[in-house]
């Protein structure tokens, strides 16, 4: 496929136009998806009284502990008031390629994660940058394979 992109400082919004014989069922796949793309993700969180603003890139994992869900970022920890599945039902809006579950409780954004860790019999650790670890859940292992191209 042939791609083009034109610079114009007057726009506002960027547009794009497909330019297509027929529309098939990838042609409208591409399409939802450069309209999905295009809509900001902001999640919120709390510390305490405060709401902060947190953009997917800020993210380094998003958690649930003590049936409150956190989101961590290199500034610190922030309570979401959504739910893990809500938030993992984003994450092809978040960067499918970098945000991938782990475990029931985990989601983690894998350019915070410094080693993997495979010499632990039936499942990975995973060590962040920060130095924190965790481990994902066993019957993900394969999907965390696949999506790091080793299987």
């Amino acid at each position: 496929m042939k791609t083009f992109i034109v610079l114009e400082e007057s726009l506002q919004i960027p547009f794009a136009q497909i330019h297509t014989q027929k529309v098939t069922p990838e042609i409208s796949r591409l399409k939802e998806l450069m309209e999905n793309d295009f809509v900001p993700i902001k999640l919120c969180g709390y510390d305490k009284d405060f709401m902060v603003k947190l953009l997917p890139e800020q993210i380094m994992r998003i958690y649930s502990a003590n049936k409150k869900v956190y989101a961590q970022t290199q500034e610190g920890i922030f309570e979401i008031r959504q739910r893990l599945y809500e938030i993992e039902e984003l994450i092809p809006r978040l960067g499918s390629d970098k945000f991938i579950r782990i475990s029931n409780s985990e989601i983690v954004n894998f350019d915070f994660v410094k080693k993997f860790d495979m010499s632990l019999s039936g499942t990975i650790g995973l060590n962040f940058k920060n130095g924190e670890r965790t481990f994902v859940s066993r019957r993900l292992v394969k999907k965390i394979c696949t999506a790091l191209g080793l299987k």
